[in-house]
């Protein structure tokens, strides 16, 4: 599982704009790219599953392998966006993870935090743990 969240920078192009990646097996979560307006996550078999969602705005993001279920699933502020079914389990190689890019391709513009990988598959309500934000409302009363 992996979890993230997006601080809401529309891209300045159309081009893929990598959030993270290893440099050995092409495991790669990006922005934009083949999907449009998306979060994008492509694994080292080729599999992608892409989550359309307005990058303006921010967003929790999660995607979730699960091995015994071969699948692919992506949620977006908790909703279940996008599921795929894996032809091969991914795996990760163990080499460099890197965070805000992937090789030397184009870095992402904006903001990532609470950037979370566990090992893993997370159900629903275990995702909703992911969630160290609180919103807050105010109400303003005027008298006259």
């Amino acid at each position: 599982t992996l979890s993230f969240y997006w601080g809401g920078v529309p891209q300045p192009d159309l081009a893929p704009r990598y959030l993270l990646g290893d440099t050995t097996s092409q495991f790669r979560v990006f922005v934009q790219g083949t999907g449009g307006n998306a979060f994008q996550l492509r694994d080292n078999m080729g599999q992608e599953l892409t989550l359309p969602a307005d990058l303006g705005v921010p967003h929790l993001v999660q995607f979730v392998q699960s091995a015994t279920q071969q699948t692919l699933s992506g949620y977006v502020d908790l909703a279940l966006v996008a599921s795929v079914s894996l032809k091969n389990p991914t795996g990760y190689s163990g080499g460099l993870f890197k965070v805000g890019g992937y090789g030397n391709a184009f870095a992402f513009y904006g903001l990532l935090d609470d950037i979370r990988l566990y090992d893993t598959a997370l159900s629903p309500a275990q995702l909703s743990g992911c969630t160290s934000f609180t919103t807050t409302s105010t109400t303003t009363t005027s008298t006259t």
